[in-house]
């Protein structure tokens, strides 16, 4: 189970939600080029919210790991160049991190880079 950015498939064939688990089945036999980021208006998957609802902890929700970076401008997953800007932006005095996420494969993950270059 990972949680990702939500994503909804684009076939009229698949149902109208959104998915953000990796571990959902569902979602996994969705093929890539019929995946779009953003919830695009729709409900949440239930496969996704029972995958979540089992990682529960005395009620509380599991930590979600950090997300991955890197410096190089593409995916530290499947190392694809198909990336888009998330949308969030976090910045301290020495480093930008900016969230992206990648088309190839879902993976988000935060691009760092000096803030001073």
């Amino acid at each position: 189970m990972m949680i990702t950015l939500p994503w909804h498939p684009t076939r009229a064939t698949d149902r109208a939600v959104y998915h953000d688990d990796t571990g959902c089945s569902e979602a996994a036999a969705i093929e890539q080029q019929y995946r779009r980021p953003g919830m695009g208006g729709r409900p949440p998957c239930e496969d996704c919210a029972r995958v979540l609802d089992t990682a529960m902890v005395g009620g509380s929700p599991m930590p979600v790991p950090p997300l991955p970076e890197t410096r190089e401008r593409g995916c530290p997953t499947c190392h694809g160049q198909q990336i888009a800007q998330a949308g969030h932006v976090m910045a301290s005095r020495a480093l930008i991190k900016v969230e992206y996420r990648c088309a190839v494969c879902g993976t988000a993950f935060l691009l760092v880079r000096s803030a001073f270059t």
